[in-house]
């Protein structure tokens, strides 16, 4: 996707992007991934709230000032100052306890932003005092002024108009080996680096995810580069801090690199879910469908034969040309599985079939089960109310079920 052109330079950030997800579709597609992989993240255990900042070292401190000489012998390395850089400033410690809960804050700050839950992430550190913090984060947020939009959504100007100086502080906190691993990895997400975050994931969508946002990052910089109605601020003094990793550039190289991975990462990526996941993910489901239609057989997995039919009838719903033959297979396959316990669902997958095989298929199924006549009525019922021809259903169960010897017995002995 091209880079803004002289036409937005009278529109805020926010208006520019929300262009540019509707002008550039893979980007709104990645968009939806990341999406996807932050709601089905594994769960966590947040840290809990906990007010007063510093508070074990502050008390410490006031041990300290009364205390004699020998009673502060064990808190002489702590920090004299209470603020978010006395710490590094000082080159002192806090204490344990204090520290024991940043730790926990940072990481339980890192897994909101997996997820996607960045306002509970500033909410927590505005109940934890820590209200720095929270305006760290917000700096992503894009800039918007109403008096550039033609919405009246907003009534005051709100975002960062600086935020791409923003990302470079935050790359600079995350390439910072000084700070905390999680604490690293929270800035490098927020500004699209990989190095630092995939350092802390564990699984095949962290991964994924690590690798999906620096794309959407990297697009979204490049999609909204260019003209605009302020003097961007610059960011030259942060060119040391460039991520040491070539950042994908599109969901097949994500994937890629993933699967390159050693270890669990890789035998997971090598899951059959995670195969059609991939497919669905990268737009490439017309040849998943026929490599796996392909390879079915009594073995195949019952789950994975369900899984995918029901992927193939809504991407061909959503208007996704799919090789119709490999689909029909499928099907059928399911419909086969179907026929031993719910028999009563087979009608409406038979209805997705090309009409050329929707008789046969159903025919088929009724001549073969051996069920009541009430029961077998209420399947061609179910049938027609789906919209199979059951007169032409009917003909084939009947022709199915003839013997060639019951033919040649029933006919005119004139005629031998």
């Amino acid at each position: 996707m091209d880079a803004s052109t002289d036409d937005d330079a009278t529109l805020s950030d926010f208006v520019r992007a929300q262009d540019l997800l509707e002008r550039d579709g893979q980007l709104a597609e990645y968009v939806e991934v990341r999406r996807w992989l932050e709601d089905t993240a594994r769960e966590f255990q947040p840290v809990e709230t906990r007010k007063g900042y510093l508070f074990y070292t502050r008390r410490s401190i006031r041990t300290q000032d009364t205390a004699d000489s020998n009673a502060m012998s064990d808190t002489t390395q702590l920090v004299t100052d209470i603020d978010p850089d006395a710490s590094s400033r000082q080159r002192r410690d806090i204490a344990i306890e204090d520290h024991e809960y940043t730790t926990s804050l940072l990481r339980t700050l890192f897994e909101y932003v997996r997820r996607g839950r960045m306002s509970d992430a500033m909410a927590l550190c505005v109940e934890s005092d820590e209200p720095w913090r929270a305006a760290s984060m917000k700096g992503g947020l894009f800039w918007r002024d109403p008096q550039l939009e033609d919405a009246e959504s907003t009534d005051r100007v709100g975002g960062n108009i600086n935020r791409n100086l923003w990302k470079h502080a935050c790359a600079a906190l995350a390439h910072d080996t000084g700070n905390d691993s999680y604490e690293r990895a929270l800035y490098a997400a927020l500004s699209g680096r990989v190095d630092e975050v995939l350092t802390v994931c564990v699984t095949w969508n962290d991964f994924v995810w690590a690798h999906v946002n620096a794309v959407i990052e990297m697009r979204m910089d490049h999609g909204l580069r260019g003209a605009c109605v302020y003097e961007q601020a610059p960011a030259t003094s942060f060119a040391h801090v460039q991520s040491r990793r070539t950042c994908a550039t599109d969901m097949a190289q994500v994937f890629d690199i993933v699967e390159s991975l050693d270890g669990c990462v890789q035998n997971e990526a090598r899951d059959p879910l995670r195969r059609l996941q991939r497919a669905l993910a990268t737009n490439t489901f017309a040849e998943y469908v026929e490599e796996f239609a392909q390879a079915l057989s009594p073995e195949t997995d019952v789950r994975m034969v369900r899984v995918v039919a029901h992927a193939s009838l809504c991407v061909r719903q959503s208007g996704a040309e799919l090789p119709e033959p490999a689909v029909s297979a499928v099907l059928e396959a399911y419909v086969d599985r179907l026929a031993c316990d719910h028999d009563e669902l087979v009608a409406a997958y038979v209805a997705q079939m090309p009409t050329e095989r929707q008789t046969h298929v159903y025919a088929q199924f009724v001549q073969m089960l051996n069920v009541s006549r009430d029961h077998r009525m209420q399947l061609l019922q179910r049938a027609e109310r789906h919209g199979l021809d059951t007169h032409a259903v009917c003909r084939a169960a009947t022709l199915a079920g003839v013997q060639p010897d019951d033919l040649l017995d029933s006919s005119d002995p004139s005629d031998s």
